[in-house]
């Protein structure tokens, strides 16, 4: 058979089944027509950068989405360090001098889930930021809880930058003030102290009149969120005493609550007591009103209390700008890989 023959075959087999299928597709080929599938597969949600530079097969769906709700800046004292695992850490830091501080340190970012045991490059940066940090409270003579709450501010901003892979320097500079408002009050946001109410006396004393409880004291703060802090971070505190002030004297409790009204004082102390009867734990007030809840149920979310003085404040602002955000480029690619690396970023933000 002659190549002419063949040609006629072929033209001949691609007529007939033009005439049987309608209706067609024409092809100038020799080669089957392709056919495109008919079912059509459902295409990923894309949540973030570094997963479509990483596999451009599985994810087909840009522009990208941001990872669920954005954090917030609120009151993070004990949810990675506290008091304790400062103690443990320095303990462990005296054990072994050469590797027991790192030892340590490593176990805790994995146990935190601040990051991965595999993730060698962001798991060894975040140990050199705190022990750098340890090293700067050191200096300045910081006690373990305030050492506590800077160590976790510093993580929780690292969280932060990792929450979202196009996260831009000024957002994490932001996010890492508003964090150090919440843990800082200053002098000037008090506009006015005053005491009210007459003394208590106790005439029957041996020693004579003594006072036994001292006047309330009424403060007028600058701003109301700043009061709506002051009273969320007490509740925090519970159980404080002076001795917690550094007065002098023998320890005594105090207690900071929101002024109320004649008429809302006794609309409150008649509902303590009826909550006490009907068994409902929680009895409270926020911005004149009343509220309860029977259980612990949902939490309040404190979102401010005093640590740091003012010009710790701003040295420590100062200390993590020069640690931390100058070097967020680099700290970018240990974080999300060399090849998950933004080029443009953080020259020209995504459109």
């Amino acid at each position: 058979m002659d190549s002419k023959s063949i040609i006629n075959s072929n033209t001949s087999t691609s007529s007939d089944l033009s005439k049987s299928k309608t209706p067609s597709t024409k092809i100038k080929a020799a080669s089957a027509p392709i056919v495109p599938s008919s079912s059509v597969g459902e295409v990923k949600q894309q949540t973030s950068a570094p997963c479509y530079f990483h596999s451009l097969k599985e994810n087909d769906a840009p522009p990208f989405q941001k990872p669920g709700v954005e954090p917030k800046p609120k009151l993070i004292i004990g949810s990675i360090f506290n008091e304790q695992t400062v103690v443990e850490m320095i303990a462990a830091a005296d054990a072994d001098k050469e590797y027991g501080l790192k030892k340590y340190l490593a176990e805790i970012l994995v146990e935190q889930k601040i990051t991965r045991n595999h993730d060698l490059s962001e798991k060894n940066f975040l140990i050199s930021l705190l022990r750098e940090t340890i090293d700067y409270a050191a200096q300045r003579d910081f006690d373990a809880f305030k050492l506590s709450v800077l160590l976790t501010i510093y993580l929780d901003s690292h969280c932060y930058f990792k929450w979202y892979y196009w996260q831009s320097p000024i957002a994490v500079w932001n996010y890492f003030k508003e964090i150090m408002i919440r843990h800082t009050i200053e002098d000037r946001d008090i506009v006015s102290a005053d005491r009210i109410g007459g003394r208590r006396i106790d005439a029957t004393s041996a020693a004579g009149e003594m006072e036994i409880r001292p006047r309330t004291v009424i403060v007028r703060l600058a701003r109301r969120s700043l009061r709506d802090d002051l009273i969320n971070g007490a509740r925090v505190r519970r159980g404080a005493t002076t001795a917690d002030l550094n007065m002098a004297g023998a320890p005594r409790r105090f207690y900071v609550n929101e002024r109320l009204t004649k008429l809302n004082r006794l609309l409150f102390r008649r509902a303590r007591d009826a909550g006490q009867r009907a068994g409902w734990k929680y009895v409270w007030t926020r911005h004149g009103r009343i509220l309860a809840r029977r259980g612990p149920g949902d939490k309040d979310s404190p979102t401010g209390q005093e640590v740091f003085e003012p010009e710790e404040c701003y040295d420590i602002i100062t200390h993590f700008h020069t640690v931390y955000l100058s070097n967020l480029p680099l700290i970018h690619i240990l974080t999300f890989g060399a090849y998950r690396l933004k080029l443009l970023w953080p020259y020209k933000p995504k459109a």
